[in-house]
């Protein structure tokens, strides 16, 4: 993932200068933990990561199950049951992962805590998809341009 986003180097006056990802590396590695801990394994679709300009799509196959909604999410209004129950003791024998449960809301705080918008969790086909927005603010003018253009 590294290799396709951008790293900016903020000069501070300092001997080293400090980097700094376009997105949060943080939230970026949960929502990869969650499409291994989450993933529906008798599909045979693949998961995918699209990168764009402006944002990233995160799809994985096997939806939310059907008493928990987005906006369950969102609200932290869930009880987290893993879809693989030994992958997820396994990630958090190695602590990979906290608890159960909590990823979502981390994720969001993460983009939070960088201005960014917050990402966009949604069932879709036979999957689970989570898109990430880099916000205009952030995308040198041209390209802010060339977005207004095509919103038009």
């Amino acid at each position: 993932m590294k290799k396709h986003i951008n790293l900016e180097v903020i000069i501070t006056g300092n001997p080293q200068s400090t980097q700094k990802w376009q997105y949060p590396m943080e939230a970026i590695r949960e929502i990869v933990l969650n499409m291994i801990i989450h993933r529906d394994y008798r599909s045979s679709s693949d998961s995918i990561v699209k990168i764009f300009n402006d944002k990233i799509e995160f799809y994985n196959p096997g939806r939310l199950p059907d008493n928990i909604s987005v906006k369950d999410l969102l609200s932290n209004n869930y009880i987290s049951i893993p879809r693989n129950k030994k992958i997820a003791e396994f990630f958090k024998d190695l602590s990979l992962i906290e608890k159960y449960g909590s990823g979502i809301q981390r994720i969001v705080n993460y983009f939070k805590a960088e201005n960014l918008p917050v990402p966009e969790f949604k069932n879709i086909s036979d999957g689970f998809m989570v898109t990430v927005f880099m916000g205009s603010e952030k995308l040198p003018e041209n390209y802010q341009k060339m977005i207004s253009r095509k919103k038009s």
